[in-house]
């Protein structure tokens, strides 16, 4: 009955696959023809282990579906809202439930989605995505206040619903806090910061700056949008918006200064015999420089076609700036590319 199924209802693995393939088989019942003693040697164990369940020979374990616990709750209004005031109060109810869930499971929310339904209208859908994993149900009712404040609803609101979405939902693990830490530097408070942003201005207008592993400084770094390197899942129910997570490789090295620019400018600079740059002109004047740190090489981009050769120097002015220059190795000339100070 399935010799004449194509041998991929078998799911073989991509190795079996070209196996089958370079053997010019093309359904189950060529492979049940082959010599039992050669399959072993031909395939892997998984392909031998489902023919021999297909066969009757070996039990086939039915190994037990447990769905993920998914958090999805509905609260009716005692009468149509349009004020705020009432529809925080019955979401606070929503979300300290939700926090219980997640706290019983040890998890965290990066993203939460709250349905408005609407009397007269189709209902809305309001998505709270933090920069972080949280739990606490007052920090998701401030985003969904300020969401409310920027976007009132188009019409009294008869139900709420909240959903978190199970892909949403991260392992979250307890931090100590410094001891001599002030409470307005606290990482909680720059994530409600950047959340309370977010919500006010719209995700589109807040960026992370988020390093990359390239060692050209130009390229070393990228800017991403809000929550996108929380690891916000991209699966959800199929009614509601989904977000797509952007991850970013840090690469630290070396001394670099914080102002750095996306275009080096060309400058005249006058190097010793070893290469070290001793001055510079600035129009009409020559001002002496003083080599600080360097050189550092920096080769790097020859698998892009952007490819670049150059030596770093760290340098000193007479006034006391600091600047980053780097001769251009490839096209032997000398480049600004940042300021120290």
């Amino acid at each position: 009955a399935v010799a004449p199924l194509p041998w991929r209802a078998l799911a073989p693995s991509p190795a079996a696959a070209a196996a089958c393939r370079a053997l010019g088989l093309t359904v189950v019942g060529d492979l049940l023809a082959l010599p039992r003693a050669g399959l072993a040697d031909r395939f892997d164990a998984g392909l031998v282990d489902a023919l021999a369940a297909l066969r009757g020979e070996r039990v086939e374990p039915v190994r037990r579906h447990v769905p993920p616990e998914v958090f999805l709750e509905r609260l009716e209004l005692w009468r149509p809202e349009e004020d705020v005031g009432p529809v925080l109060f019955a979401a606070t109810r929503l979300f300290a439930s939700a926090e219980a869930f997640l706290e019983a499971r040890g998890l965290g929310a990066v993203e939460a989605r709250l349905q408005l339904g609407l009397r007269d209208a189709e209902p809305t859908v309001v998505v709270l995505r933090p920069s972080g994993a949280l739990r606490a149900a007052g920090a998701f009712v401030r985003l969904l206040q300020h969401r409310l404040e920027r976007r009132p609803p188009a019409g009294p609101l008869e139900r709420l619903t909240l959903f978190l979405p199970p892909d949403a939902c991260v392992p979250l693990r307890g931090a100590q806090g410094g001891l001599f830490v002030a409470p307005d530097e606290t990482p909680e408070e720059e994530a409600d910061l950047r959340d309370r942003l977010a919500v006010r201005l719209g995700p589109e207008r807040v960026l992370t700056a988020s390093l990359v592993a390239d060692h050209r400084p130009e390229k070393a770094y990228r800017f991403v949008a809000h929550g996108a390197a929380a690891g916000i899942g991209a699966t959800a129910a199929a009614t509601l918006e989904t977000a797509t997570p952007t991850v970013a490789t840090p690469l630290a090295a070396g001394r670099r200064p914080l102002e750095l620019w996306e275009t080096p400018e060309p400058v005249d600079v006058t190097a010793d015999a070893a290469g070290a740059p001793r001055a510079w002109r600035d129009g009409d004047a020559s001002e002496p420089l003083r080599v600080v740190r360097g050189p550092e090489r920096v080769a790097a981009g020859w698998w892009d076609g952007d490819d670049v050769d150059r030596a770093y120097f760290e340098v000193e002015t007479r006034g006391g700036l600091r600047w980053w220059l780097f001769r251009d190795l490839a096209g032997d000339g000398w480049r600004r590319h940042g300021a120290f100070t």
